[in-house]
């Protein structure tokens, strides 16, 4: 069975890697405005390729979030039914 805090602290990591990739989009959104407004055809070809990888980077970081929340619910679900059928037996061995 997975430890659900070690599962946790997988999603929080995951969403603080999420939002500094969504940062790093925006940022490079903006340089690309710039490379235009300067003129620099030249370096867009480029600018544009790094920007598609960072969003399949990100589309793949948001795969493993939910993947790993799925995860999560499934070890608490497990852990609950496990305290559940311990609870059972022990109420049967009192009786």
């Amino acid at each position: 069975m997975a430890d659900t805090k070690v599962i946790e602290r997988k999603v929080e990591l995951a969403q603080k890697h999420i939002a500094y990739q969504r940062q790093s989009i925006a940022r490079h959104k903006e340089l690309i405005a710039e490379i235009k407004r300067d003129n620099k055809q030249d370096l867009l070809p480029a600018a544009r390729e790094l920007l598609r990888d960072l969003e399949h980077v990100l589309a793949g970081m948001i795969h493993e979030q939910f993947r790993t929340r799925d995860e999560m619910f499934k070890a608490t679900r497990d852990q609950k039914r496990s305290v559940k059928a311990q609870t059972i037996g022990l109420l049967r061995m009192s009786s």
